[in-house]
């Protein structure tokens, strides 16, 4: 409005521009805006009024991504791809035991070695830049390194310690008096169930890779990496530099589900560059991403109730232990003020109308390093409590949506439940014969505001679980594109079907055994099933859309198996 020289009621913004309503060619593009302002920006106190939802042009519609075709061309670069004229490969050593470490290093005969440029040894690094990936990654044999291996841990060390009991216990939800009244035992049934999930990877197709110019005024730094920021600020850590001389490029991101913070992969670079003066790209081999990146951490679940006569749950006791999901990232006192990890403990909450409810957080620590997973404790959480409710209802003698429908809160949010809820029902047909041996199971979750029902159409071929198609009804509220809601709504049923039946990291003697595709399995285009997805839309606030889907898939499965089977199964991966 002062540039323009009118009041700002004037003036309205189309396609990047401003421009006064009465005279159209008197207009500025929001970059001239910015570049002619001189004094400091004034941000209002009131909110401005925004466009109501009949002004939308672009929210709401079905748009192609814009980097379709950089992708369908194989133009997109990703951080594997990014090159620098006159720059090295790097490797970094690392033990072969999961809670192992570098305990004294030194160049050894490296240097020696064809192609090899830098080598770098120190206390707890030890790395060599070279003019292939090939040649550093043979010449890291032959580094003098000294390690420690640690707990040399095997599968049941691990179970033991992450168990209900064990560690420090958080209560993270109550309502009335769970405790007391399961004590009491005067209800009609009881029920007590126990649910694991596994150690998991995240399986992303495009390793870790980054590539760091270390000069002396500047850092540049092209990483494959989903927090940018917080390499940032890892690299001028590690390199004693100021905030302000490094620059961090993201990349596109060959899968990420929580794995690309990218700060190992870029430290490695960077102190190799360091180190040789010249640029040096550092990317993993799959290997490595198995055996060296953290991992999703394993969780146990113990799930009471009591039932009345009527069939409605009147206790409801939720147990669960995981090690850390969000705590990998944040300063150590964290823990001590917070207690329960608040990534582990995503969708432990139930969403249901008890009246003595109580969910409580056994927070417990493995010696090797857990972090984010997609939808972080969501998928397991969910497992457990979403089996749990129909085993419920089986005791109760009630139709599991019936049984669901039944103890819905009467607030906004169970009014969205019941809209996903009653949505798939129509999607799937609940209740009406399907082929023999088929079977249809359903669970339900809220999720960073986003509400998602899902029904899976399963049987057993042998001892092999079949998924031949997946309902999905989810309410993320306002879909800002809903090709994309449907997309990613899709992608997580995918990831989560594969956690459901096939994903797991093993460790033997302080080893993971999974080094490849072939140990360690993932959901395959021919054994993917039809997915149907629903949107519907609830009010003009959009909520999240990456993660909740993944969040209901493996206990609608699990349901349906069993109603196929008769078998309960209450650990993933399924294996009836």
């Amino acid at each position: 409005a002062e540039q323009l020289g009118v009041p700002a009621g004037q003036l309205t913004a189309h396609n990047s521009t401003v421009f006064v309503q009465s005279e159209p060619d008197r207009v500025l593009t929001y970059g001239e805006i910015v570049a002619a302002r001189t004094a400091a920006w004034e941000v209002p106190e009131e909110a401005p009024p925004l466009k109501t939802p009949d002004q939308y042009r672009y929210i709401g519609q079905a748009l192609p991504r814009v980097d379709f075709q950089e992708k369908l061309t194989g133009r997109a670069r990703y951080g594997f791809d990014m090159r620098l004229d006159g720059m090295l490969y790097g490797a970094a050593a690392y033990p072969n035991t999961v809670a192992g470490r570098i305990t004294a290093a030194s160049p050894g005969s490296a240097a020696a070695e064809p192609g090899v440029v830098t080598v770098l040894a120190e206390a707890d690094f030890a790395g060599v830049a070279a003019e292939s990936r090939v040649l550093a990654e043979a010449a890291l044999g032959k580094l003098a390194i000294e390690y420690e291996d640690g707990p040399l841990l095997n599968m049941a060390d691990i179970q033991q310690t992450v168990t209900v009991g064990n560690g420090k216990a958080t209560i993270i939800q109550r309502e009335g008096d769970a405790n007391g009244a399961l004590a009491q035992d005067t209800f009609a049934q009881t029920h007590l169930a126990e649910y694991r999930t596994p150690l998991a990877a995240h399986a992303h197709l495009e390793p870790q890779a980054a590539l760091v110019d270390v000069r002396a005024d500047q850092v540049e730094a092209w990483v494959s990496t989903q927090m940018p920021e917080l390499v940032r600020e890892t690299l001028a850590e590690a390199l004693g530099r100021e905030l302000e001389e490094i620059k961090v490029y993201s990349t596109y991101i060959g899968g990420g589900f929580g794995r690309k913070a990218g700060m190992e992969v870029a430290v490695e670079a960077a102190r190799l560059s360091r180190a040789a003066g010249r640029p040096v790209h550092v990317g993993w081999n799959r290997a490595k991403e198995f055996r060296a990146g953290y991992l999703r951490p394993p969780t146990h679940h113990i799930l009471k109730a009591g039932l009345s006569a009527d069939g409605r749950i009147q206790a409801l006791d939720h147990q669960q232990a995981s090690a850390d999901v969000a705590y990998l990232f944040l300063p150590a006192f964290f823990p001590i003020l917070a207690g329960a990890d608040f990534g582990a403990t995503r969708g432990a909450r139930l969403t249901y109308d008890i009246p003595n409810l109580r969910t409580v957080a056994w927070r417990t620590e493995l010696p090797f390093p857990t972090g984010w997973w997609r939808g972080l404790g969501l998928l397991a959480n969910i497992f457990a409590i979403e089996s749990f409710v129909d085993e419920l209802a089986e005791l109760a003698g009630a139709d599991p949506l019936a049984f669901r429908l039944a103890h819905l809160p009467e607030s906004t949010m169970g009014q969205r439940l019941r809209g996903v809820l009653e949505r798939v029902a129509e999607m799937a047909n609940w209740g009406a014969a399907l082929p023999a041996g088929h079977a249809h199971g359903l669970a339900v979750s809220a999720d960073a505001g986003t509400m998602v029902a899902q029904i899976a159409e399963v049987s057993l071929e042998g001892e092999t679980p079949r998924i031949h198609k997946v309902h999905c009804a989810i309410d993320p509220g306002l879909p800002i594109n809903p090709d994309g809601v449907v997309a990613q709504t899709q992608g997580a049923i995918i990831m989560g079907l594969g956690s459901t039946l096939f994903e797991e990291i093993t460790i033997e003697n302080g080893r993971i055994t999974n080094s490849n595709f072939d140990t360690y399995r993932l959901m395959t285009m021919k054994e993917t099933p039809a997915i149907d997805v629903a949107i519907i839309r609830s009010g003009d606030d959009p909520y999240g859309m990456g993660e909740p889907p993944i969040g209901p898939i493996a206990a609608a499965v699990a349901n349906g198996l069993y109603t196929a089977t008769g078998q309960r199964l209450r650990t993933l991966p399924l294996h009836p």
